[in-house]
This record gives C-alpha cells, structure tokens and sequence, in this order.
C-alpha cells in the first residue's frame, strides 16, 4: 500500500493527495511511522503541503474541512475528545464541532448522534452536521454557517 501512496503523490491534486494518505493510516494500510516517513521524505515541492497532513483524521472529508477552514484563518484541531461524547471530527475555533457525516457510517445512528449533539452543548460546543458530500458540493455554505457559528460564539453552558 505504501508504494500506492507514493504513486499518489504524482497524480492527486494536494488535498486529494492528504485525504489519501491520513486515510490509509486510518484504516491501517499503513503505519503511523509509515505516514511520517512519507511525509518527511515526500519531493521538495510536495513537503508543505503533506506536512498539513494529521493522521487522526478518520475521513477524507474530514480532512477537505479541516484544510479548508484552516486556510480560512480558523483554527482546527481533529478528533477531538469531549467527556461523555467520545471524538469529535473537527472543532473549529473552540466553539463548533463540524461534523461531517456520511451515510455508510450515520444511516442507523441518528438517534446517537443527537444524543453527542447534546453532550457537546454541556461543553460549549456547537454542533454543525452535515452530510460529507456538501464539503465537496456545497462548501461556501458550509464556511459562512461556521463563520457566523463562530462569532456567535460558544453555546450558553460555558458562559
């Protein structure tokens, strides 16, 4: 698989090439030392942008948030853990948790999720939740919803 990953590395646009490589970590096609050494030996031209890479990152789509809003001048940190909820996808600026759900894992869990939803309330967050797709199709809604999430600020718990 590490060899399919350096391929990679000559034809996938860059966040295509990082949603690849944190997800072959995440499902364990390659190792943790695997995914640094990559990153650490990837072509000149190429070691900045892989070095945006994380290896908690549990889905491509995660990853295509993440690297957007953090150019966005947001800060992003993955995976989470919030008390009495478990990991988080991504928590933007303290105050959103965005998650970014897709049907294959969500379809029989809506109940749950709205449970986390109400967990992550108790610590301030905010909860965004959006099919994964709309990172891809819908993304400038997406940004002014977490934008404007944002300056609103964290929920009234933490206040």
């Amino acid at each position: 698989m590490l060899s399919a990953v350096r391929q990679a590395m000559s034809c996938l646009p860059g966040d295509d090439l990082i949603a690849a490589l944190e997800s072959a970590v995440y499902y364990k096609a390659i190792s943790l030392a695997e995914f640094e050494q990559t990153v650490n030996s990837a072509p000149e031209h190429l070691r900045s942008l892989l070095h945006e890479a994380d290896a908690r990152a549990q889905s491509g789509y995660e990853t295509h948030a993440r690297l957007r809003l953090r150019r966005a001048g947001h800060r992003v940190d993955p995976q989470v853990f919030v008390p009495g909820v478990g990991h988080v996808d991504n928590v933007v600026d303290d105050v959103v948790d965005l998650e970014t759900d897709g049907r294959e894992f969500h379809a029989d869990s809506f109940a749950e999720d709205r449970l986390r939803d109400m967990g992550c309330e108790w610590f301030g967050l905010r909860v965004l939740r959006i099919p994964a797709t709309l990172v891809l199709t819908d993304w400038d809604r997406i940004e002014e919803t977490v934008c404007r999430m944002v300056a609103a600020g964290p929920s009234s718990r933490t206040r």
